[in-house]
C-alpha cells in the first residue's frame, strides 16, 4: 500500500479544518430551532417539537464528527494520520479521500459496525 505524500497529508489537513468549520456554522443554525419553544401555539407544538428532535439528533451527528474530524487533525500532527486505529495497517487513500476523518480500514470499521448492530460493546481484539 502506498505511503501518503507531503502534498496528501496538507490536502487532507485542508480538507479536515474545511470540514469543521462548514460544521461549526450549521450547528448555530440548527441550534436556534431549539429556542423557538417560546410564544407558540399549542396547535404548532407537535412540528415544533418534531423539529427541534430532529435538530438535537443532527447534532449529536454533528459533534461526533466533529470529534472525528479534531482526532485526525490531531493524528496529522503526531503522524499516526491514514493508519487504522485497531489494525495499525494503512487506511487505502481511496477511503480517506472519501472520509478523510476515518480511523479504522474497511474491514476493521465492518466489524465495528457489526458489533455496534448486535449491541455489543464497540472494541475489537487486534
Amino acid at each position: 500500500m502506498e505511503k501518503l505524500s507531503p502534498a496528501d497529508l496538507k490536502t487532507f489537513r485542508a480538507r479536515l479544518l474545511t470540514e469543521r468549520t462548514n460544521l461549526l456554522g450549521a450547528s448555530s443554525s440548527r441550534l436556534e430551532i431549539l429556542d423557538q419553544a417560546d410564544n407558540v401555539s399549542i396547535e404548532d407544538q407537535a412540528p415544533l417539537i418534531h423539529d427541534q428532535a430532529v435538530a438535537l439528533h443532527c447534532r449529536g451527528q454533528e459533534v461526533e464528527k466533529l470529534r472525528k474530524i479534531e482526532t485526525a487533525l490531531e493524528r496529522l500532527r503526531d503522524g499516526t494520520f491514514g493508519y487504522c486505529e485497531t489494525c495499525e495497517e494503512p487506511i487505502p487513500r481511496r477511503r480517506l479521500l472519501a472520509i478523510p476523518w476515518a480511523d479504522h480500514c474497511v474491514p476493521c470499521q465492518e466489524r465495528l459496525n457489526e458489533l455496534a448492530g448486535q449491541g455489543k460493546e464497540v472494541g475489537l481484539a487486534a
